[in-house]
């Protein structure tokens, strides 16, 4: 991939994760999770780290709403941005579109904006997997629109670097 030029407005990230911790309520209404994977597009190859927030089924009967943290921590970018996930139950092949905002490292304060497929079989290894089957993972995009106040705080928020480990 190119890097962003200095006339383009959008970064483009690409992005395959799974989850690596799944806690869900008895009754299924609510699920908190980790996740791990790997990155590469604008920011460089490197990882993916995140969390889901909060989840709900409730609110809009045949959606599945998510709300997340995403962490990219590229070669050449790191950021961590504050996502809203939707999946509509009846829509195959089974994608997630987000809509968020990046809250920390480079581009903070720009919009972003996505979608991922659910994959039954990942094409790349995907280590600590608790998904069922543990071959399935999801693989998408994360495109970041740059805020007219959009501020580069470095490319090593604190955040993503301690919660890399």
């Amino acid at each position: 991939m190119s890097p962003i030029r200095a006339t383009t407005h959008v970064a483009h990230n690409e992005y395959t994760h799974w989850l690596t911790v799944f806690h869900a309520d008895p009754l299924a209404t609510h699920a908190e999770a980790e996740m791990a994977g790997v990155v590469d597009g604008d920011v460089g190859p490197g990882r993916f780290v995140g969390q889901l927030i909060s989840s709900d089924l409730t609110t809009r009967p045949g959606f599945w709403l998510g709300h997340a943290r995403y962490e990219f921590c590229g070669q050449r970018h790191s950021f961590v941005a504050d996502v809203f996930l939707t999946e509509d139950g009846a829509a195959l092949p089974l994608t997630v579109t987000l809509t968020g905002t990046v809250t920390s490292g480079w581009l903070k304060g720009s919009q972003v904006r996505g979608a991922y497929l659910v994959l039954p079989e990942c094409p790349i290894p995907t280590p600590g997997n608790v998904l069922d089957p543990p071959t399935k993972c999801f693989q998408g995009t994360v495109d970041i629109t740059r805020s007219p106040r959009a501020r580069d705080q470095g490319d090593q928020p604190p955040q993503l670097a301690s919660s890399l480990g």
